[in-house]
């Protein structure tokens, strides 16, 4: 006869035989593709800069170059603006934004249409124009208001009416006014403020060449404290169409500033799409030496943090880490710890997939010759084999097959970012590689 005691004892212990035999086998289940396609993985989002509202201040463009009671009510005018676009920029209330706005808007209103019976020059006109965008704006997102009402009353009898016509802001005219009325040789800073506001509004009418023209003329001339920000806001545009390495090269050249902090993140990324992690690690580093602020620290360091430890995980070796950033390695090995267990959580199929999509992303990076490549999986998550699957004992072993040399470079890449996962799996199958 077993005992109570003894037969608890004998339970758990069956119980953790079980549990024990169960772990094994869901390890060893492994991961089987039957010819599946894989694409390549998009590359990472980050959000952008929005473009801002054109905070040229009044302390800027002073002297203003109009007289009488106009200027009174211009300078009432730009400190009303400015009053509204700080508030937005803070998170403000709705309703406090409502009264601001409807504010600006009167005092805007006020004094405008004087504005167009006087011969303006230099910061006066810069200041007017500032006014324009804001008044376009308005007319615009009241465009917008009846382009959908017309396009709610279009979804209700298309095919038997005409489907309206989407507005778009227009800002040719205050473009040319602006080109019309530079500022003279000896104001550069007033030059500086004409030619940034036009890329704002190259910008927000969707030309990217030439807010990139107009700005590049802004840093020709310098002298004046929009540098920083026309410097991010071409980094930005060059991020959104994939020129990475021009993107870091401007956001090196925000040296300090309010815009200081997020150049160094931004710069980090446009890296990190690169797959260059050695700079990644740098700037992480710098970012980690230089920003002292502790609101920006937190706001920034985890975002910060995540480009260094992928870099850590999948490019580098833990000795390069040491060397470039040796006061980021213990929060680099603890997410490290992190990242393993979360891919643990994501499963063995899911995990290998994704690697996959993130390996042909990388080597797409290098030009490649064929449309799709067709792979066959073996071994372990732990020793994987990757070989490309048109590979016969009839080829020259001399002279590498394009394919060939792609497959070593997926197998490596997968390789790396295996170690990563911390289960033992069987790989079998095949997949099919697709280059869009």
């Amino acid at each position: 006869m077993i005992g109570s005691l003894d037969m608890k004892k004998y339970l758990s212990s069956v119980t953790l035989s079980l549990l024990v035999s169960l772990m094994s086998a869901s390890a060893w289940a492994g991961v089987n593709f039957n010819d599946e396609e894989i694409t390549p993985k998009k590359p990472d989002s980050r959000k952008i800069q929005a473009i801002p509202a054109a905070l040229i201040t009044l302390k800027m463009l002073k002297p203003l170059d109009v007289s009488g009671s106009i200027k009174a009510r211009l300078q009432t005018a730009l400190l009303d603006r400015e009053k509204f676009v700080l508030a937005k920029q803070a998170g403000e209330s709705a309703k406090k934004l409502k009264t601001l706005r409807t504010k600006r808007d009167a005092s805007r209103q006020g004094v405008l249409s004087d504005l167009y019976t006087q011969e303006l020059q230099s910061s006066a006109m810069i200041a007017r124009s500032l006014l324009d965008w804001d008044e376009a704006q308005l007319i615009y997102e009241e465009d917008l208001v009846y382009y959908r009402k017309d396009l709610k009353q279009y979804s209700a009898c298309k095919p038997n009416c005409e489907e309206p016509e989407k507005p778009f802001p227009d800002y040719g005219d205050l473009i040319a006014t602006l080109e019309d009325n530079m500022p003279r040789d000896d104001e550069e800073r007033l030059q500086v403020y004409n030619l940034y506001l036009r890329g704002l509004l190259y910008e927000a009418s969707g030309d990217e060449v030439g807010a990139v023209s107009a700005y590049g003329k802004a840093l020709q001339i310098g002298q004046a404290r929009l540098i920083a920000e026309i410097h991010t806001r071409i980094g930005d545009l060059e991020s959104g169409i994939g020129n990475y390495q021009a993107a870091a090269h401007q956001y090196e050249s925000v040296a300090f500033g309010e815009y200081y902090a997020e150049s160094r993140v931004k710069q980090a990324w446009v890296y990190r799409q690169l797959n260059d992690c050695k700079n990644v690690l740098k700037v992480a580093a710098r970012f980690r030496h230089t920003v002292s602020s502790a609101a920006e620290q937190k706001r920034f360091g985890r975002e910060m943090l995540k480009y260094e430890t992928e870099c850590a995980a999948f490019y580098l070796r833990m000795d390069e880490v040491v060397k470039i950033d040796p006061e980021g390695v213990t929060l680099v090995e603890r997410e490290i710890k992190l990242l393993k267990e979360a891919r643990r959580r994501q499963g063995s199929r899911a995990v290998v997939k994704d690697d996959f999509r993130i390996c042909l992303a990388d080597a797409l990076q290098n030009p490649f010759e064929v449309s799709q490549l067709s792979l066959k999986l073996a071994g372990t998550t732990r020793d994987p084999e990757f070989t490309w699957a048109g590979a016969s004992d009839a080829d020259d072993p001399d002279v590498s097959q394009p394919e060939e040399v792609y497959a070593a470079n997926i197998a490596s890449c997968m390789a790396r970012r295996l170690e990563m996962f911390p289960e033992v799996t069987t790989l079998s199958g095949s997949v099919t590689l697709v280059v869009p």
